[in-house]
């Protein structure tokens, strides 16, 4: 079974670019230094630092569930789910064909 957790990286501003202050989930991660003001989502996709905070708040969740509902392995995507991009239908259902076929790597990577 494949369990879809959903972290949101804000990153709606028109240049595609990470706003200062980084919310996941509702958590304040903190402020971006300077020199990092101009990464991109992708970028924070695969930095270590995020990762690691990640990591915190998967460890902190899961000590809420028994061990068969912990999550064991997660994925940071470097794009979000909308309508636009094809996977959710318009009343914001996951069109799981087209993310599978999207993320087929990503997904057999989490099995591995």
């Amino acid at each position: 079974m494949l369990l879809l957790a959903a972290w949101a990286i804000d990153s709606s501003s028109a240049s595609g670019k990470v706003p200062r202050n980084v919310t996941l989930a509702g958590r304040d991660i903190g402020k971006l230094p300077e020199d990092r003001l101009a990464t991109t989502v992708a970028d924070l996709a695969e930095d270590p630092d995020l990762l690691a905070e990640i990591g915190q708040a998967v460890a902190d969740a899961n000590k809420a569930v028994s061990h068969a509902e912990a999550i064991k392995k997660f994925a940071i995507l470097d794009s979000d789910f909308t309508v636009e991009n094809g996977a959710l239908t318009p009343t914001l259902k996951l069109k799981r064909n087209v993310i599978h076929d999207s993320y087929k790597q990503a997904i057999a990577d989490l099995y591995t």
